[in-house]
């Protein structure tokens, strides 16, 4: 059977000490399209919010990023500070291979311990695509006041392939704060060696 991702960024320790963004206000960077969306899970995109699957406005992106411990420690894929996904350029450049100027990529200046050197910059990504890819005959979790699914709740969630199409990563109108992948971005991931990120599967038809 065909598999659905989820992805998640590893919690980083004992690598991760401590980090911090800066250079921006993430309280006030917003969409480009808010247009609301009534009946989804997290429909109004207020700014602030962020992993929807609309682009994000460059107005207020944090610009550095720093990062406790030693430049080895830094992985492909970092959860900074609960807020953003940073990505290396390898990474950047693997989804741009896989879905060319779809999604963006805000450069981000990197420094590591106490003295603040600088490493190679990074990334935070934002994916642009926005689906209603739940096979709702299939799924055995409830739809929470008929616009969300929460994947803590008993049951499981069945992806359906014909509303995924050719898309390879994306958010779901339906699930607030997840990213998802393709079996085939997947394995590209994976035959890359990237770091930092933790698969989860759910199942496809």
């Amino acid at each position: 059977m065909k598999q659905v991702w989820r992805l998640d960024c590893d919690d980083g320790s004992p690598f991760t000490l401590g980090a911090k963004l800066s250079g921006g206000d993430f309280r006030k960077v917003g969409y480009v399209d808010r247009t609301p969306e009534l009946g989804t899970a997290r429909g109004l995109f207020n700014d602030g919010e962020f992993r929807s699957g609309r682009a994000l406005r460059p107005d207020n992106m944090p610009t550095s990023y720093w990062q406790a411990g030693r430049p080895f420690y830094l992985r492909d894929f970092v959860n900074a500070c609960g807020l953003f996904i940073l990505v290396s350029g390898k990474v950047r450049g693997l989804i741009e291979e896989q879905e060319p100027g779809l999604h963006q990529f805000f450069p981000v200046e990197v420094t590591v311990t106490r003295k603040k050197v600088p490493v190679d910059p990074m990334y935070i990504l934002n994916i642009c695509t926005r689906l209603d890819a739940v096979n709702r005959t299939a799924t055995t979790k409830p739809f929470v006041r008929n616009r969300a699914w929460t994947l803590g709740d008993p049951g499981e969630i069945v992806f359906d392939l014909a509303k995924i199409g050719e898309s390879k990563m994306w958010h779901d109108r339906h699930i607030y704060d997840v990213l998802f992948i393709s079996d085939e971005l997947k394995e590209v991931f994976v035959a890359a060696g990237l770091t930092g990120l933790v698969f989860r599967s759910h199942p496809a038809a």
